[in-house]
């Protein structure tokens, strides 16, 4: 993804993009709107995109993400609007109704062939 280091908005909706979001994502540093919604995306949300201090919209609803929605106070004021994450059967936390105390959060490892489809995008 280095050759959109400089981008402000990524918006990959509706892509038919499947495995996880890949940890790289955290490098696009002037990142202000993401939106990876409707894909079927897998996995835990990357803690590395709390880490973009420009980000200040994120949509990754209708997708299959698990686990908990990323502990920062940056990304808890991305987390206001409870539309960001609907649909997203496992994933507990920040503005879902869901409790992650009563939804173990799984350990996820990112093997390659995982993210071998966002390679066309990097």
């Amino acid at each position: 993804m280095g050759w959109l280091k400089e981008s402000s908005m990524l918006n990959l909706s509706r892509n038919h993009l499947d495995g996880q979001v890949p940890r790289s994502i955290g490098n696009l540093t002037t990142l202000q709107s993401l939106d990876l919604s409707h894909n079927q995306l897998s996995g835990q949300i990357p803690m590395s995109l709390i880490t973009i201090d420009s980000l200040c919209w994120i949509n990754v609803s209708f997708n299959n993400l698990s686990g908990k929605i990323p502990p920062s106070p940056h990304f808890d004021t991305l987390t206001l609007d409870p539309f960001v994450f609907v649909r997203n059967p496992f994933l507990c936390g920040g503005s879902t109704v869901k409790n992650c105390s009563s939804h173990p959060q799984e350990e996820v490892e990112f093997g390659e062939e995982r993210e071998a489809k966002w390679s066309r995008w990097a």
